[in-house]
């Protein structure tokens, strides 16, 4: 078994620090960070496989379709206990990993002289069922989409139609003769959720009891 000596000598850990860069996640980057050398012959034959396997896709000019995604090691932690449960932000990180995971899948799936590949990715599927519910129902940034139900879709249709008849009253509002002289200008702009036109300063009294 190599020494920790042995690996500061061969600057082990400064050629690691280098290929994390690499990483398309802090995830990889820390198990990069944590590679040790393989002590079996057996071990390192099988590494070799699949390191050229790897390298024969990329010469071909097919990759593996790997790209950034985000750290889902918490979340798995805190999703674990029964009950759990995740809010939209957290469940969008899960996109992006599902589908580089089914991706790489059905790459490999395809391929019939990658043993070596095929054997590490046996179990990795993507969970595509789970991947179309998410892709349904929130967007990458956690935003809830219209097609998360069909409820919600109808109430969202109505809210943008009341929202727009407000609009247009608001708009019919600024334009009147009657009440130019008491506006700072001719639009109006929603602050917390709410309407608001831009009232002149010096005469907000005398408008409210025009108004009145």
């Amino acid at each position: 078994m190599i020494t920790e000596n042995s690996l500061e000598l061969l600057e082990f850990n400064k050629l690691l620090g280098i290929i994390s860069d690499l990483a398309s996640s802090d995830a990889s980057r820390k198990s990069v960070l944590g590679i040790l050398p393989l002590n079996k012959r057996e071990d390192i034959e099988e590494r070799f496989g699949q390191i050229n396997e790897i390298r024969t896709m990329s010469q071909e000019g097919s990759p593996l379709a790997l790209s950034l995604f985000p750290d889902i090691t918490q979340l798995l932690l805190k999703i674990r206990p029964e009950g759990a449960v995740l809010d939209s932000r957290e469940l969008s990180d899960f996109i992006p990993v599902l589908t580089i995971a089914f991706a790489i899948s059905l790459q490999i799936k395809e391929r019939d002289d990658l043993p070596f590949l095929k054997e590490l990715t046996a179990c990795l599927t993507g969970h595509q069922d789970i991947l179309k519910i998410l892709e349904r129902t929130i967007d990458r940034e956690g935003n809830i989409l219209d097609t998360a139900s069909l409820v919600l879709s109808q109430l969202r249709r109505q809210i943008r139609s009341l929202e727009g008849r407000i609009r247009k009253k608001l708009e019919a509002m600024v334009r009147d003769e009657r009440l130019s002289a008491f506006l700072q200008d001719d639009f109006i702009t929603q602050r917390s959720g709410r309407w608001v036109i831009p009232v002149r300063m010096d005469i907000k009294g005398a408008c409210i009891r025009h108004c009145a």
